[in-house]
């Protein structure tokens, strides 16, 4: 099983501690449960000895990390986190660069997708807490979904998952990536992140079919909202991420289901939420996500 959990990390950049602590829980998902590994790029942040950022929307330090699946050779990913704070100096904020190469001290070359860039983080929280939450995710050499300080108060939560595009089987492509982000404890935007110079644009949120009732269950079925991206058309459904009614599912709980012929797991978050599509910036506050946990 390709996850880890914890119940120890505060949603709060409040002390070093804190912050070294969520820090770490990313950097353990990815490269000790998934097999991802860290570049030998120059400048990177030591996080044992990482202070926690004093102003909102600010950058403390970067890690850079690629993955290490059988396409690696032929189509690179490499993708710089560089962590700190969101809208206040002790709510998390992540900032995602992806590219398909680096230059040894700490640039991402061949940018495919330039969150860093951004004056925001593409990941954030917005309630700081000083009690434990917690927090799931699951990663593999190709892939990784995060769900960190699961709550009742969906601002506290952040999500995110990134994975290779799939084809009709299931299997990963090298046409691109499938990234989902979230701010304050709702799906931000999904993007279909093409490993060519060319982007399509991203989407306000989880694209996804669900029943509009609340709950949506029909005898022993219950409706999951499987993650379908676009890239100009809709792409073959993505496997780390999915949407669920708010009443069909018990807070927090496990669930699997099958795609592409085989069974496939995945965590409730509690409270976090996509948003409505069709452009809207306003949450369904009926629907709840669910990352892949397996």
């Amino acid at each position: 099983m390709a996850t880890r959990f914890s119940s120890t990390i505060v949603p709060s950049n409040g002390t070093d501690a804190n912050f070294r602590a969520w820090v770490q829980f990313i950097e353990d998902t990815l490269v000790t449960t998934g097999g991802w590994v860290v570049t030998a790029d120059t400048g990177q942040m030591t996080i044992a000895t990482a202070t926690a950022p004093a102003l909102s929307n600010t950058k403390v330090g970067y890690r850079i990390y690629r993955m290490s699946d059988a396409l690696q050779a032929a189509a690179p990913v490499f993708v710089r986190l560089d962590y700190g704070s969101s809208g206040a100096a002790a709510t998390p904020g992540v900032w995602i660069t992806i590219g398909q190469s680096t230059d040894g001290a700490g640039n991402i070359t061949d940018v495919r997708y330039n969150g860093g860039g951004s004056a925001t983080p593409n990941m954030s929280g917005g309630g700081n807490a000083v009690t434990a939450h917690n927090s799931y995710s699951s990663a593999n050499t190709n892939r990784f979904s995060l769900g960190l300080f699961a709550s009742t108060t969906t601002n506290r939560i952040c999500f995110m998952s990134l994975e290779r595009s799939k084809d009709e089987n299931g299997a990963d492509t090298s046409d691109g990536l499938i990234l989902v982000t979230s701010s304050t404890g709702i799906a931000t935007f999904s993007q279909y992140v093409k490993l060519s110079a060319s982007q399509p644009p991203n989407d306000v949120c989880i694209n996804c079919l669900l029943p509009s009732a609340n709950p949506g269950t029909f005898g022993a079925d219950v409706g999951v909202g499987v993650h379908i991206p676009f890239a100009g058309v809709a792409q073959y459904p993505a496997t780390s991420i999915v949407v669920v009614r708010q009443a069909d599912f018990a807070v927090e709980a496990g669930f699997s289901m099958t795609m592409y012929g085989s069974t496939v797991t995945f965590q409730h978050l509690n409270a976090a939420q996509n948003r409505f599509p069709n452009g809207s910036t306003t949450a369904d506050a009926n629907s709840r996500i669910c990352i892949r946990f397996d």
